[in-house]
């Protein structure tokens, strides 16, 4: 483990900027996850039946790469060496690529934490229709700050309500975000939060066996689980416990002192090759038994026919009407924000979807953020929703909807009632500005039918 922040740290000190805090705090948490718990493999990077792991705070991604590099994922020393560089495969916050171990793209707080419970409804809805087929964790490591962000604490509300029992937040509560200590912004009791959203509720120290066996224990649970693992920001640095280590940058003589303390080689870059042999080997031979056990499931070929006569004459309608055509031929997922009497957007033999009931139909009430969030990790786990809202609501999911498009994500989203001649819900309703704004969004999409007479 102290091989890896000692890296991580270098990488930070090469580009002279990065987060050195979390690097000292985190570490034992990433150290126990990969060491103990996540199954891969390298050779095989689209296995579906991976575990997940989504770095929320994304600003950690020195400790994520240097990691990944010591789990066996195909980095080099030139990689960690350029990080936060254009172009490289190590940037200034961890951007999807499943073959470099990065399972989506995070850095908006919040949103990393709000796409994993969409990978874990990915994984309960695929046991329910393949039961003993499907079996795989999503593990998101957090902190303070992707829980101040509202639309967390939307989307951990649907994850209690549906029990996705294969979600596991490791929170790094370090107590400290950029600006100052917690007791200026973020006072309440966050444990009993999540008892009241339905999650398991575990502590640990921020010792490296001692979370191993938090993790242990939440895999047992029928619910999803949070472990907050006292850890403590900038530990072993200068900055110790102080909001000043967030954005910490060793020096090269804190490093030394660090290296020294370790027993560690002198070296910049050094790593012993034995540790990093040792890391992945116990890491692929876990693995690769699980796959044995839970190969890719068979895809499917289907044929969709190219064309289809609708009786429905506003627009909405015949929406609706076309997808419970081609629904019979291809395995899609309608979603609303509480909208789908409205919205249309409906498959109607397909059910509603419920902690123990298969269903085609999701309720996300009234989360339009949450929904397109959780979309993202569903998607993430190949699996195609359309989510449904009206238009001037939109601005809700403007920040998800960007990293869709960063992912180059299949998502789709049904916005209705675009019209300022609507009007009878009044100004609140009349979308204005949103088409505009979602057709300036680079690789975004935007159909809106109309009359050509």
């Amino acid at each position: 483990m102290r091989n890896i922040q000692v890296l991580a740290l270098e990488m930070i000190q090469e580009a002279k900027s990065g987060h050195g805090g979390i690097v000292m705090s985190a570490a034992p948490i990433l150290y126990a996850l990969y060491k103990d718990h996540v199954h891969f493999d390298v050779e095989n990077p689209n296995w579906q039946n991976r575990d997940r792991v989504v770095l929320s705070a994304g600003h950690g991604s020195a400790l994520l790469y240097a990691t990944l590099f010591m789990a066996g994922f195909p980095y080099t020393i030139e990689d960690l060496k350029a990080f936060r560089k254009y172009g490289s495969k190590t940037p200034g916050h961890p951007e999807y690529d499943p073959m470099l171990g990065i399972e989506m793209t995070t850095g908006p707080l919040g949103e990393g934490v709000s796409s994993a419970v969409g990978m874990a409804l990915g994984e309960k809805l695929e046991a329910m229709k393949n039961p003993n087929q499907v079996d795989y964790y999503v593990y998101a490591v957090c902190g303070d700050g992707d829980l101040m962000e509202g639309v967390s604490y939307e989307a951990l509300s649907l994850a209690g309500i549906w029990q996705l029992d294969h979600l596991i937040l490791l929170y790094d509560a370090n107590k400290n975000s950029l600006d100052s200590s917690l007791e200026n912004t973020f006072t309440e009791n966050v444990m009993k939060r999540f008892l009241n959203l339905g999650f398991e509720v575990l502590s640990s120290s921020s010792d490296a066996t001692a979370i191993s066996m938090a993790i242990a224990c939440a895999k047992k649970n029928s619910k999803p689980t949070v472990i907050l693992v006292d850890t403590i920001l900038g530990k072993d640095s200068s900055l110790e416990n102080s909001h000043k280590a967030h954005g910490w940058v060793p020096s090269e003589e804190e490093i030394k002192i660090l290296k020294q303390k370790w027993d560690l080689p002198k070296e910049k870059f050094a790593y012993l090759e034995k540790m990093r042999e040792e890391f992945s080997k116990k890491i692929y031979q876990r693995s690769i038994e699980k796959e044995k056990n839970f190969p890719n499931l068979p895809s499917s070929n289907l044929q969709i026919p190219k064309e289809f006569s609708l009786k429905s004459e506003d627009m909405r309608s015949s929406f609706g009407e076309l997808l419970n055509l081609i629904e019979p031929y291809y395995p899609l997922y309608c979603g609303s924000a509480d909208l789908s009497s409205s919205c249309k957007n409906v498959i109607n033999n397909g059910e509603i979807f419920s902690k123990d009931h298969y269903g085609k139909n999701i309720f996300f009430g009234v989360r339009e953020h949450a929904m397109a969030a959780i979309m993202n990790g569903f998607a993430l786990t190949g699996h195609d929703l359309i989510g449904s809202t009206f238009l001037a609501f939109s601005d809700y999911m403007k920040p998800v909807i960007r990293l869709s498009t960063l992912m180059n994500l299949s998502v789709c989203y049904l916005f209705t009632h675009d019209s300022i001649r609507l009007g009878k819900d009044g100004p609140t309703h009349e979308p204005i500005e949103q088409l505009t704004t979602l057709r300036s969004i680079p690789n975004f999409s935007v159909f809106r039918p109309c009359n050509h007479e």
